[in-house]
């Protein structure tokens, strides 16, 4: 059985009202099967939730034939114990039916996210290497943490090896959205360059073990508040192609001058005659 103590301990922030509904629903989860394993994600367990954030979890059965009973027991047993506004995702994503989200009177309103998975498909889940395990009967959940964790730190460091050919492409996918008249299309791929950005920031003051898991376009002034202070308004274009190409090559110098206070910059000429025909094509815009 789990104990609101329990809960308490793993969710600090949470008010002794609040930490009440999250036992309420695991117990419930526990009451429908046997429960094999329930972990938290999310900001709270990465210390960056905030008043209005929600508590996320995913609850680990023996088998879909389990799974499926308590989706269609869950919705119910919950509004018996509480006043909620439920959904089951159902139309949204591919297996979201079996993630409901439970809205609940507060000030601020209060979400609990609950993901209902069997134990088979576990080899296959993400399990974030931030997640709160407060059960593994199995220690399943623990052994998919531990290699999720070494599979995204190997992601991650490939992805900074490879930044100049990722900023090289997508400013290369920019310049021919350009030429097409796409606006939009490019607006996207500078959204693209700003999220390597952020990245790149994170980079910076992470340390090199650690794995980040959030939106890093969400999360970046939680994570790094002196962010906010900078001037990012010239990284947001007005809808011109003269101005998306300032904002893009002013991200991509940022990001060049973040990798090389970390001494780990490689920079092709293919990435500096990009950025040459962007301001080719720049000069165009404005004739």
């Amino acid at each position: 059985m789990f104990t609101r103590a329990e809960i308490s301990r793993s969710l600090p922030a949470l008010d002794e009202d609040k930490v009440q509904l999250v036992f309420m629903i695991f117990e419930t989860l526990d009451e429908l099967a046997p429960l094999r394993a329930l972990f938290l994600h999310g900001s709270h367990t990465r210390g960056m939730q905030r008043k209005d954030s929600d508590i996320d979890a995913i609850g680990v059965f023996g088998t879909i034939e389990e799974v499926r009973a308590v989706v269609h027991e869950l919705p119910s047993r919950i509004r018996n114990g509480a006043r909620a506004l439920t959904d089951a995702y159902s139309e949204r994503f591919p297996w979201f039916g079996r993630l409901w989200t439970f809205y609940f009177e507060a000030d601020p309103l209060f979400a609990v996210d609950i993901g209902l998975i069997a134990l088979d498909e576990l080899a296959t889940f993400s399990v974030e290497p931030d997640a709160v395990l407060l059960r593994d009967t199995t220690g399943a959940v623990g052994s998919r943490k531990a290699q999720c964790y070494r599979e995204r730190l190997a992601v991650r460091r490939a992805r900074e090896a490879s930044l100049d050919f990722i900023v090289f492409h997508t400013l290369t996918k920019l310049e021919h959205a350009l030429q097409r008249g796409h606006l939009w299309n490019a607006f996207e791929y500078v959204n693209i360059l700003r999220r390597l950005l952020f990245e790149s920031i994170r980079a910076a003051t992470d340390t090199p073990e650690y794995v980040h898991v959030g939106r890093p376009e969400r999360d970046i002034e939680t994570a790094v508040p002196w962010v906010a202070s900078q001037n990012w308004t010239e990284t947001i274009p007005d809808y011109r192609a003269d101005a998306i190409i300032n904002a893009a090559l002013l991200i991509v110098d940022r990001i060049r001058a973040f990798r090389e206070a970390k001494d780990v910059l490689s920079w092709s000429e293919l990435l500096d005659a990009a950025i040459a025909r962007l301001l080719v094509l720049r000069d165009i815009s404005r004739s």
